[in-house]
């Protein structure tokens, strides 16, 4: 034991250089081989190649009650699940949403607890490539149907181009310009009015306070030249995660649109309520 202590004490120079150096290589190379927090939401280029060489998976389930107060006051009751699969610097994603809506129905005297049910569901495929730390590209088609509304079949067809302005540990913040084609079947088949040429710009903000409690701003908003059809959403929400995966996250949000050259009617919607999250 006291030949070893020795041996240690009076270690060369070069022999002291070569240990450090071998130390601080398998530190960094483990910090780096990390896949960061919400991976899911960064640049493919947040780590390392060595990481970017297998798939990864992201799954979130998000179970929700709102209160809507707009053109017409709703209960939703939501179910939304997100996912996302990831190989080197491609993603391929995919969200469904389902929303049933209650609102009251004309009281009478016969029924004056009479409640009136609506059906909404969305389904968005996306394909997205990081070109480099800075840049990506989107590639996406999205279908939605609201039976309580003017609208009844939607598909939107659109490719844009991203920027990365803040992706470190505390925020990340990226902002994308798309052209579209949106094709919108009404209720009243006679204002139906085919593909339409549409232009939109979503931002998405992120403050990360820790691992368990983030800050988040959605910014979306949609132009159609030809109906003078426009709209526009933004949702601010508090995730904060009680065990894991689960995670509670409150939030409010509000959305507009309007076909007044087709139908002379528009809509806002303001949401609050508590999503469920859980993430595997």
């Amino acid at each position: 034991m006291r030949h070893s202590l020795n041996r240690l004490l009076f270690l060369s120079k070069k022999q002291f250089i070569f240990i450090l150096l071998t130390t601080s290589v398998s530190l960094m190379s483990d910090s780096v081989n990390k896949v960061p927090d919400i991976w899911w939401e960064r640049s493919s280029y947040s780590y390392n190649k060595q990481l970017r060489d297998q798939w990864l998976f992201h799954v979130e389930l998000l179970i929700d009650r709102d209160y809507e107060r707009g053109n017409v006051d709703k209960i939703d009751d939501i179910f939304n699940a997100n996912a996302l699969m990831r190989y080197g610097h491609l993603s391929i994603g995919a969200n469904y949403t389902y929303m049933k809506e209650k609102l009251k129905a004309y009281q009478t005297k016969d029924n004056p607890s009479a409640t009136v049910t609506f059906i909404e569901y969305q389904f968005k495929t996306y394909m997205l490539y990081d070109i480099n730390p800075m840049f990506f590209t989107v590639l996406a088609h999205k279908f939605s149907r609201k039976e309580e509304t003017i609208v009844y079949n939607r598909h939107t067809y659109y490719t844009g181009l991203g920027i990365n302005l803040l992706n470190n540990k505390k925020h990340i913040w990226n902002v994308i310009a798309f052209i579209a084609r949106d094709n919108i079947k009404f209720q009243n088949e006679q204002n139906n009015i085919g593909h339409t040429p549409a232009y939109m710009l979503e931002q998405n903000y992120r403050f990360i306070y820790n691992k368990n409690i983030y800050f988040n701003l959605l910014a979306y908003y949609m132009y159609e030249d030809v109906d003078n059809h426009d709209e526009y959403e933004w949702e601010v929400k508090l995730n904060i995660q009680v065990i894991k995966p689960v995670s509670i996250v409150p939030y409010v949000s509000l959305t507009h649109y309007d076909f007044m050259s087709l139908t002379n009617q528009f809509e806002n919607e303001t949401k609050y309520g508590v999503k469920m999250s859980i993430n595997f």
